[in-house]
């Protein structure tokens, strides 16, 4: 029975990892709930979370660097909200400062990305006054987690001052 019980979880923890990477959390949270309605013992659940990350299935660092470029890549945001998309996904706060500095790109730095949103937006609202632009542009990026810093620098660059 406890064969059985184990090899039914890590067929459920594969099933769950073949869509995307995830966070060791989600994995454990959805093998306990598994695991509840099958009445199957946690021990067996934390057996499969540590047997999945020594065999490398689950690794922390590997997803906070592919929900990284996924963000960069498809759905950019600032720093601030995909340190906190990260949490929510139940990452250490620790590891992501840690491994997000380790990543730092200088090619895909967060101006560079909130440069190229503004510049989409600005073709759609470039018949509006510049006092709206500015407020669409600061909306959206602020939306995406930038830091009005980088906001201000964004907006000055696209609207360039007249």
């Amino acid at each position: 029975m406890k064969e059985e019980s184990y090899q039914l979880l890590i067929d459920k923890a594969l099933r769950f990892l073949s869509f995307r990477s995830r966070s060791k959390y989600e994995v454990a949270t959805k093998l306990k709930q598994f695991a509840i309605k099958k009445g199957i013992s946690e021990k067996i659940v934390q057996q499969v979370v540590i047997d999945l990350e020594e065999k490398n299935l689950l690794n922390d660092k590997d997803f906070i660097l592919w929900w990284k470029e996924q963000r960069d890549t498809f759905r950019p945001k600032g720093i601030r909200l995909l340190k906190m998309e990260l949490r929510n996904k139940g990452v250490d706060s620790r590891l992501i400062d840690e491994v997000l500095k380790e990543a730092e790109n200088p090619h895909t730095n967060e101006f560079e990305l909130a440069l190229s949103l503004a510049q989409k937006k600005v073709s759609r609202i470039s018949s509006l006054p510049k006092i709206q632009q500015k407020e669409k542009i600061a909306s959206l990026l602020s939306r995406r987690g930038f830091t009005w810093e980088i906001i201000y620098e964004v907006i000055d660059t696209v609207l360039k001052k007249d």
